[in-house]
């Protein structure tokens, strides 16, 4: 139980420092994106020495622990993905609306979104950290784009996610 704790903490400090890191860095560019698993990874190298060499032998969680940290590390870059590509997700502006104004009809929900918030900044910021080129008018991935796709699509059919946003 010892090590769950650890790792729990340890994943604590590192999300911390990642979020430092992240803001005196830079915000939204790749560096963020490098940032993120350079920062991981060291977390995850610190877990590895601390569960397996520090924690007293009488631990009986050191692998649950270690799992437990790389599903937490996902879990969290697919939250820090969807923060990356896009400022506010439509749900989240579909709810704020609502709470601004107690009620909303259908049509005063639709127009709270354009073209341009939903798909271009997301086009552009794709190509702009690299996941999606453009040649002669045709986007296509990248290989680290379709890395962050297999990562992305693995995690839905995990959760048994259908689409997402």
């Amino acid at each position: 139980m010892v090590d769950i704790l650890v790792t729990i903490l340890v994943f604590f400090f590192t999300s911390l420092s990642h979020i430092l890191l992240y803001k005196t860095v830079g915000e939204k560019t790749i560096t963020g994106v490098r940032l993120f698993f350079t920062v991981y990874f060291v977390g995850f190298l610190v877990e590895l020495i601390v569960v397996t060499w520090i924690l007293p032998k009488n631990c009986s969680l050191p692998l649950s622990s270690i799992l437990f940290y790389l599903l937490a590390t996902g879990i969290y870059f697919i939250l820090y993905i969807g923060a990356f590509l896009g400022d506010e997700s439509p749900a989240t502006k579909i709810f704020n609306r609502i709470r601004k104004t107690g009620q909303a009809t259908h049509r005063e929900l639709v127009n709270c979104f354009s073209d341009k918030e939903l798909i271009f900044k997301r086009i552009d910021e794709m190509k702009k950290v690299g996941w999606i080129s453009e040649k002669k008018g045709s986007y296509s991935l990248t290989p680290k784009g379709l890395t962050i796709m297999k990562i992305v699509s693995f995690y839905q059919k995990l959760l048994k996610w259908e689409r997402s946003g």
